[in-house]
Order: structure tokens, then C-alpha cells, then sequence
């Protein structure tokens, strides 16, 4: 499955950044963009019909913990370059 992924975060030099918990088992990297799932962050399919924003780190890949996430999220504030 292909995912989009960020060439950087333009214009906006203090991007607006949340955290959230990560999806047991998610397999993302820093770059790629992300939405949620139950209140949970997962990768974005090839053509989201969401988007939370964009992972600043790669998941842990945890089956048993719901580890934080860092998001630069598509508020309006951020721009993304793709």
C-alpha cells in the first residue's frame, strides 16, 4: 500500500503540534501523514478521506502499549509540502 509522505512543513516555522496515542502494532514513519481511529493515530491509506496531520516520529510499533505521538496537525495553521 503506497502512503503519502512530506517533503517538510512550509511557510510556518512553529508548526501546531498535538500528541496523541498510537494504534497498537502502527508501522509509520516520521512523514508520513496520519489521521485517527478510535481516538488512536494510524497511518493514512494511499487517498484519506481524513487527515489528522503529519508523524514527527516513527512509531514504536508496541502490541501492548498505546504510546504517545507526536502530530504537526492540518489545521490551517501548517502547510505541508507533498
Amino acid at each position: 500500500m503506497a502512503v503519502l509522505k512530506y517533503k517538510g512543513i512550509v511557510v510556518n516555522q512553529n508548526p501546531n503540534i498535538g500528541v496523541y496515542p498510537e494504534a497498537f502494532n502502527e508501522s509509520f514513519k516520521a512523514g508520513e501523514f496520519v489521521y485517527l481511529v478510535a481516538g488512536f493515530v494510524t497511518v493514512c491509506a494511499t487517498d484519506p478521506s481524513s487527515v489528522l496531520g503529519m508523524a514527527m516520529h516513527d512509531a514504536a510499533k508496541s502490541a501492548s502499549v498505546h504510546n504517545n505521538v507526536q502530530v504537526a496537525l492540518a489545521d490551517g495553521v501548517n502547510v505541508f509540502e507533498i
